[in-house]
């Protein structure tokens, strides 16, 4: 595993929580299937090795570090053991995946390679996937040599795809306030209730200037603009996945009225909430 995938982030611990994998002896792979819903007070996680996972079918928004993805069915996750992590899809329509978590170490012999693009869609890169599920549930002899060298050809073809990410090259760390986490975290449990940037703050003990300028360079938005895009993508999931009322998916997700939410949606997405139902 990396070296710095267990101290860097006991600090965080209020926000963040560490999930150990317990490997079988001699076997460095650790495989599960698990239906994603929406958890209201599940936490951000990391574990001791690296995650692989394949969406099989559903929708929703998958959170690494400050950084929030859309994912749908055929999405390949990518997920270092440095990397805190969660997901999220409506409870009427949850998410199903596959999940591989590897000792890199133990596995390759070398330090853990470090990702910048956690997720993917890739109908290549997930059979890939899958293929290598089905090798590490036999879990024979020769299982961890024919797993070995399927994950070179997954990595080497999703290293393609990345682009910026290098085997020998990790990118440095962002430390990231564990406050901000938690508002992050906060954010991605409760987006369908009213939200404050006042009361965010407050809860993280910061003034609400110094909030919204510690969060807007962490995250990458403004308080506001974060939570907006977060009601965004659950809308276009329900939009899209469920025969619910315009009206009823607004409130769902936090909108104060449909007007606000059909500006919004047409600002994001270029398309009124109905013309975009439509389209699927």
């Amino acid at each position: 595993m990396a070296q710095n995938s267990l101290e860097d982030y006991q600090e965080y611990l209020e926000s963040v929580v560490y999930f150990p994998i317990e490997y079988d002896e001699n076997y460095p792979v650790y495989f599960f299937e698990y239906t994603q819903r929406t958890f209201a007070h599940k936490k951000l996680h990391y574990h001791n090795g690296f995650e692989i996972g394949v969406c099989l079918e559903g929708e929703g928004i998958f959170l690494v570090k400050n950084k929030v993805y859309p994912f749908t069915k055929g999405c390949v996750t990518f997920i270092s053991s440095s990397q805190p992590h969660i997901a999220q899809s409506p409870n009427e329509y949850p998410s199903r995946w596959k999940y591989l978590t590897i000792d890199w170490e133990k596995l390759f012999g070398q330090k853990e390679i470090q990702v910048n693009r956690n997720v993917v869609h890739s109908e290549e890169l997930a059979q890939l996937v899958e293929i290598i599920y089905t090798e590490a549930q036999l879990h024979d002899e020769s299982s961890v040599t024919v797993i070995t060298h399927l994950l070179n050809a997954l990595m080497l073809r999703f290293l393609r795809l990345e682009g910026d990410a290098k085997l020998d090259e990790p990118p440095a760390a962002k430390v990231i306030d564990p406050k901000i986490y938690a508002s992050i975290k906060y954010i991605l449990n409760h987006y369908g209730e009213k939200l404050t940037v006042r009361e965010l703050a407050e809860q993280s003990n910061y003034s609400v200037n110094y909030f919204r300028k510690l969060f807007t360079e962490q995250a990458g938005a403004t308080p506001l603009n974060y939570i907006t895009n977060i009601r965004l993508r659950m809308a276009s999931i329900l939009l899209r996945s469920s025969d619910r009322t315009i009206v009823d998916v607004a409130e769902s997700c936090g909108f104060s009225s449909l007007s606000t939410f059909n500006r919004c949606f047409r600002d994001q997405y270029g398309t009124t909430p109905a013309q975009w139902r439509k389209q699927w």
